[in-house]
């Protein structure tokens, strides 16, 4: 955690020197699921993402979004005889979306996200385990939502990000794993060219 923070530090220090941006902190909450190629009975997980944003605008009502979050995916389900298990994959997520203002307070997004797998667990009642060695490192989706400006400051986000990759090791065992992501998120902007 304190080389993610280093780098939200340097990424916002960084980012000052861009003339036309907008710069913000995001967080929220992510609900994630996997589809899986065995149609196992996998649940929702609820958790959390956090980062920082910053849009460059193009031109007219377009503009450049570019995050760095701590992003939470996963899923649930059920091991016998331990009950309802939460696998967490924690990763590095780079979203880079073109954005177009439909309006002065609504814009939709669409992009490539890029996440980078940096810790993965499974925790019941019974263990807290690191998995990592049985997914893979690189996961990248497509990525596309909407926006609502509450305020010059505040912005209301909802994103869906459905991932492309396969994400698990051994596919020809467990069969193939895409992540599935929605996102609900604050944004807080302290400098916007708005």
């Amino acid at each position: 955690m304190n080389k993610f923070s280093l780098l939200l530090f340097f990424s916002l220090v960084s980012l000052q020197s861009f003339g036309q941006s907008d710069i913000g902190l995001k967080f929220g909450m992510d609900i994630a699921n996997v589809r899986n190629s065995n149609e196992s009975d996998f649940t929702a997980l609820l958790n959390f993402n956090i980062g920082v944003i910053a849009k460059f605008k193009l031109k007219d009502k377009f503009k450049l979004n570019t995050e760095l979050l701590l992003a939470n995916k996963g899923f649930n389900s059920i091991l016998i005889p331990t009950g309802t298990t939460a696998t967490n994959l924690t990763y590095i997520s780079i979203p880079i979306l073109l954005e177009h203002n439909v309006s002065k307070n609504f814009y939709l997004q669409l992009g490539p996200e890029f996440n980078y797998l940096i810790k993965a667990s499974m925790k019941n009642s019974s263990f807290n385990e690191s998995v990592e060695d049985n997914y893979k490192k690189i996961d990248l989706s497509i990525a596309s939502g909407l926006g609502l400006s509450l305020s010059k400051t505040f912005v209301l986000e909802a994103r869906y990000s459905l991932g492309l990759s396969q994400i698990r090791q051994n596919e020809s065992i467990f069969g193939s794993y895409q992540t599935r992501t929605f996102q609900l998120n604050l944004i807080y902007n302290f400098r916007s060219q708005e």
